[in-house]
């Protein structure tokens, strides 16, 4: 129990922070790469959680064109 509260005094520099973070990102596969490229569709210009998605091309731009 000493050693585990003994390793509670360790203290990372912000080099070695980036490193661990760097080698414990995960790669996201399928269907992250796949949603990446259809948020348009699904979202349409809209903001979540403070990422943009664009507005999907297909869209009509104004009244006259959805009606």
């Amino acid at each position: 129990m000493e050693d585990n509260l003994g390793a509670l005094e360790v203290k990372l520099t912000t080099e070695q922070i980036k490193a661990l973070n760097e080698v414990s990102q995960p790669k996201l596969n399928f269907p992250n790469d796949f949603l990446e490229n259809v948020k348009a569709f699904g979202y349409n210009g809209s903001t979540i959680d403070g990422q943009a998605v664009p507005v999907n091309p297909m869209s009509p731009a104004t009244d006259a064109e959805r009606y």
